[in-house]
């Protein structure tokens, strides 16, 4: 166990999806709200299989807005599978989560 997953908080993170064994795990998703992140509004998915929650990035929110409807709240029910990617943040490749939509 990292000290990530011991003190990470509620949010899945990389570090997370990769101690947990998240990673390939799919999740349904039962509730949808909004959270602000650094003055950015963010889609924060809740899940039936965890009590872990997921902030979409922007990149995640599309695929999702692609496979399920524009409506986020039509996405209650739905799954996703949790993969792990290597994402540029800031000039640097980092551990980053990428969801499919199942």
């Amino acid at each position: 166990m990292s000290i990530e997953t011991i003190y990470g908080g509620t949010y899945i993170t990389a570090a997370v999806a990769k101690s947990e064994s998240l990673r390939g795990t799919v999740l349904t998703i039962d509730a949808i709200r909004t959270d602000m992140f650094k003055e950015k509004e963010k889609v924060v998915l809740t899940f039936k299989d965890t009590l872990k929650e997921l902030p979409l990035n922007k990149t995640n929110a599309k695929m999702l807005s692609a496979a399920f409807g524009d409506d986020e709240k039509e996405w209650v029910g739905k799954q996703l599978e949790i993969q792990l990617t290597k994402r540029m943040f800031q000039g640097e490749l980092v551990d980053g989560i990428e969801v499919v939509p199942k």
